[in-house]
C-alpha cells in the first residue's frame, strides 16, 4: 500500500516540478516580450524624434536657400526694363551688354543658391555683376570699388551665398 503511495507522489511532485518548470517559461517569455514591446516602443519613439528633426533640419535649409535666392524683384524688373529702354533707343551694343551681364548674374546666383557655401571670390564675382548692373540702371550716378587686402585667400574661405547682396542692395537703393 505504500508502494501506490510513494509512486504518486513522486509522480505528483514530477507534475509539480513540471509546472513550475512551465510558469517560470511562461514568466520569462512574458517578461522578454514586454522587454521588446518597451525596446520597440522606445525605438519607434527615437526614430520619429530623428525624422521630425531630420524635417525640421531640412525645411531650414530649404528656407535659407529662399532667402539667399531671393533677390529683390524690383531689381529684376528694373533690370529688365533698362534693356528695354536701350532698346528702344536703339542702342543694342549697350542692351547687349547689359543683358549678357544680366543673364550671367541671375546664372550666378542660380548656381550659388545650390551651394551652402561659396568661395569668397565666387562672391565677389556676382557682387561685381551687380553693381555694373545697378550702375548702368541708375545712369552712373555712383562709384564703387571692391577692395580686398592681398593677405587674403579668396579662393579657400568660405561663406554663405548672398551675403551681401542685400545690405548692397538697401545701400544703393536707399543710400
Amino acid at each position: 500500500n505504500k508502494r501506490p503511495v510513494q509512486t504518486r507522489l513522486r509522480l505528483l511532485k514530477k507534475e509539480n516540478e513540471i509546472q513550475s518548470s512551465r510558469i517560470l517559461q511562461t514568466y520569462f517569455i512574458t517578461v522578454i516580450i514586454i522587454i521588446l514591446f518597451i525596446a520597440v516602443a522606445l525605438v519607434s519613439i527615437l526614430l520619429f524624434r530623428q525624422q521630425k528633426l531630420l524635417t525640421k533640419n531640412k525645411t531650414a535649409l530649404l528656407e535659407k536657400k529662399v532667402l539667399r535666392t531671393q533677390m529683390n524683384p524690383h531689381f529684376i524688373f528694373n533690370s529688365l526694363l533698362a534693356i528695354q529702354s536701350f532698346m528702344f533707343e536703339n542702342d543694342s551694343m549697350q542692351a547687349s551688354k547689359y543683358l549678357s551681364d544680366f543673364a550671367k548674374l541671375i546664372r550666378l546666383i542660380l548656381d550659388n543658391s545650390r551651394k551652402e557655401f561659396i568661395s569668397f571670390k565666387r562672391e565677389i564675382e556676382t557682387l561685381e555683376y551687380y553693381f555694373k548692373l545697378q550702375k548702368l540702371r541708375f545712369e552712373n550716378k555712383f562709384n564703387y570699388e571692391i577692395v580686398v587686402s592681398e593677405n587674403i585667400d579668396l579662393d579657400n574661405i568660405f561663406i554663405p551665398p548672398m551675403l551681401a547682396q542685400p545690405i548692397i542692395e538697401n545701400s544703393i537703393e536707399h543710400g
